[in-house]
């Protein structure tokens, strides 16, 4: 039965190569074709390394795509699920415009939380789409550039928790600062950018420099293996990154549990950069209020 299983996946591998072949040839104006053959056949290769059993992670079989920008979204509510919930309080540093995050779909869930966002029309589409929310205070919200030395004064002045869920950061730049001068806090979960071309065992991080933008290029942020490093010194075990080489997902670990996450080390969890397959699912994204079927019938 695995043979034939094993057999199925390199043939339909096959197909797609075949497919995105053909598509080259025809030199399509659209790309997202392309894309979309890209990311499946990542995911085919996942499939496949779980059957053999040599999968990195299995956290990566868990990606799921509401409102992250890959598969974030599953990932965090399977650490959740295994590890379980306390005070559902989540920051998020660089919130984007609130349509593609780390945490939109965790305040669909009940949680609430604080985003930071410095870009100014960004910013203005959070205040007019979560009006509400933050007009109700579930979702707290600063428009502002953060910074190593900034970023306690912060979360103290909104009343963070300092044992919050989950902290997220992606300021393509200073991720690896802003963390290590995070004392007073301490969340139980960290999701956090890292720069997936330096390598796997590479340990290098960005000079710090508080004005920093990011200016498209490779240099930015930090290694997997410096993060790996910084975490470990915090009391934090690297658990998985996500299939595309983009975030990498940190469990406080005290919070690890009986659970097996494997060895924490960044060769072991490393993804190479896959930016290429990134693939948005499904309609444009929007946002509003929801309800639950299961409260629906109970009423």
């Amino acid at each position: 039965m695995g043979v034939m299983v094993g057999l199925c996946e390199v043939i339909m591998e096959l197909s797609l190569l075949q497919e995105l072949a053909a598509l080259a040839r025809e030199s399509l104006r659209e790309s997202s074709t392309i894309r979309t053959v890209l990311a499946e056949l990542l995911h085919r290769e996942v499939r496949r390394e779980r059957l053999e059993g040599r999968c990195k992670s299995d956290l990566g079989h868990f990606e799921g795509q509401v409102y992250s920008q890959n598969g974030e979204d599953g990932i965090i509510e399977e650490i959740f699920r295994r590890i379980g919930l306390t005070n559902q309080y989540f920051v998020e540093v660089a919130a984007g415009d609130g349509m593609e995050n780390n945490t939109t779909k965790l305040l669909c869930e009940k949680w609430t939380g604080l985003w930071v966002e410095s870009d100014q029309a960004r910013a203005a589409s959070i205040n007019r789409i979560f009006a509400e929310e933050i007009r109700s205070e579930k979702l707290k919200f600063h428009e502002g550039m953060i910074t190593a030395e900034n970023i306690e004064e912060l979360l103290r002045t909104h009343n963070v928790p300092s044992a919050m869920d989950l902290l997220s950061i992606d300021i393509d730049g200073n991720d690896f600062w802003v963390w290590k001068a995070l004392d007073s806090f301490r969340p139980r979960v960290v999701v956090v950018e890292f720069n997936a071309s330096m390598g796997p065992t590479t340990d290098w991080v960005v000079v710090y420099d508080p004005a920093a933008t990011w200016d498209g290029t490779s240099y930015h942020g930090a290694s997997l293996k410096a993060l790996e490093t910084l975490g470990r010194s915090k009391g934090y075990q690297l658990v998985g990154c996500n299939l595309t080489g983009v975030n990498a997902f940190f469990i406080r670990t005290d919070c690890l549990g009986d659970i097996v996450w494997g060895d924490g080390r960044s060769e072991t969890f490393f993804h190479p950069p896959a930016y290429c397959s990134l693939v948005k699912c499904g309609h444009p994204r929007g946002y509003g209020p929801f309800c639950r079927a299961s409260d629906i019938i109970s009423r």
